[in-house]
């Protein structure tokens, strides 16, 4: 299960450098039944956790090794997954702020530490202190999801979330899918070959040419190319005869055609034995 999990246990501390007897038993019961889980914790900065991005990674990082060396003293390879949600409080309106920089900040510099001591990282992203689906929304969720994407975070969460953690968007999580495509793509890099590098392409088209009806063309332009679903790229004449759609409109529509048309994909018969065979273990102990 530890290698191919279906589930993942998730425990947060009740505050800063705070570990209740009952989050330490959730500890204990996953590392005992070789469950993986999330051992995260939450700070913001100059109130529970120092003022300074690097003070509050300090603390940051002793909370989840508490959670992660008790796993390791119960079972050696306990599958654990640390970090969590760190933040500032706005000291004009008082709200704890879901979209500031200093989030991605903070969890970056948490995401690192965590890749230096070979622990896969659990980060916060694509969440917005907006309250209607706008330019701010956009550009908070934007920034947080390539963030966090970049910096190699191993679990995210936190997608769709507005007016600072209120309330749910699922527009904002239609927005949110656009721009994870476009942070994996850029995550992907440039992947460099000899095939890739195409020198005999090159060479073949020669100065002036163009490269539209040649194989490597054919072969690479979807999968080396990142195609959008809600972004526009058309002409103007053609973008004005679909009724000069902003992407706000583009994303609702799109958000509406999920909930009407999106049928789950249901599990087979054999699955579903295999899951009631567990359940009906579990009843009987």
């Amino acid at each position: 299960m530890s290698k191919n999990p279906f589930a993942v246990f998730l425990i947060e501390t009740e505050g800063t450098l705070v570990h209740s007897e009952e989050t330490l038993a959730k500890v204990l019961f996953a590392a005992r039944n070789g469950v993986p889980y999330v051992y995260a914790t939450k700070l913001i900065a100059g109130e529970t956790s120092p003022v300074t991005p690097a003070g509050a990674i300090v603390v940051a990082l002793a909370d989840v090794l508490v959670g992660i060396v008790l796993g390791q003293l119960v079972r050696q390879g306990a599958p654990v997954i640390a970090g969590g949600f760190f933040t500032i409080k706005n000291q004009e309106t008082g709200i704890i702020s879901y979209g500031a920089p200093e989030i991605s900040l903070m969890g970056t510099g948490m995401a690192n530490v965590l890749r230096f001591l070979r622990i896969p990282s659990f980060g916060f992203a694509g969440a917005t202190d907006a309250k209607v689906s706008d330019a701010q929304m956009g550009l908070e969720a934007a920034f947080s999801i390539l963030h966090a994407g970049m910096s190699g975070t191993s679990l995210i969460y936190g997608c769709g979330q507005l007016e600072y953690g209120q309330t749910g968007s699922l527009e904002l999580l239609v927005m949110g899918d656009e721009v994870m495509g476009m942070t994996r793509r850029m995550m992907k890099g440039v992947e460099v070959n000899e095939e890739r590098m195409a020198r005999g392409v090159i060479d073949a088209v020669q100065p002036g040419g163009h490269y539209l009806g040649e194989d490597h063309t054919l072969k690479y332009f979807r999968t080396e190319t990142w195609w959008p679903t809600v972004m526009n790229r058309a002409r103007i004449a053609d973008w004005e005869a679909n009724g000069s759609k902003s992407l706000g409109q583009r994303v609702k529509e799109k958000t509406q055609s999920i909930i009407n048309t999106h049928q789950s994909e249901k599990l087979s018969a054999e699955v579903l034995s295999k899951i009631q065979t567990i359940v009906n273990g579990a009843d009987a102990r």
